[in-house]
């Protein structure tokens, strides 16, 4: 990762606040692509219920956000365990708030407006 990014400071308009965001984007994908992937499997391929596949797929894609984000796009680092706590909770009770809306949506739409 260090050589791309070497590569790509290079270009004249490449300023940090860019490979920020560029970061987020490709780092969001991925997530995405683990949610959509984890999901399948646990639904299609071993036959859970929706909502602990949905669940499963959540919890792997918010693991993979967070160690992504903190690695590759924010660079953060966080010495003391008080202040790892801090930031994992801060982190998940956020994402639980769209975990919550995701599982009453996909309700909603399968069980009662099949």
């Amino acid at each position: 990762m260090n050589k791309l990014r070497k590569w790509l400071d290079k270009i004249p308009w490449y300023t940090d606040e860019i490979h920020s965001i560029l970061m987020y984007l490709i780092m969001g994908g991925f997530t995405t692509l683990i949610n959509i992937v984890t999901f399948w499997i646990c639904e299609a391929v071993l036959g859970w219920d929706y909502r602990i596949a949905n669940t499963v797929a959540w919890v792997a894609s918010v693991l993979f956000a967070y160690f992504s984000n903190k690695k590759y796009v924010f660079e953060s680092y966080t010495p003391t365990w008080k202040e790892r706590t801090r930031e994992v909770t801060s982190f998940f009770g956020f994402r639980f708030l769209t975990y919550i809306v995701d599982i009453l949506v996909m309700i909603l739409l399968i069980s009662v407006l099949s």
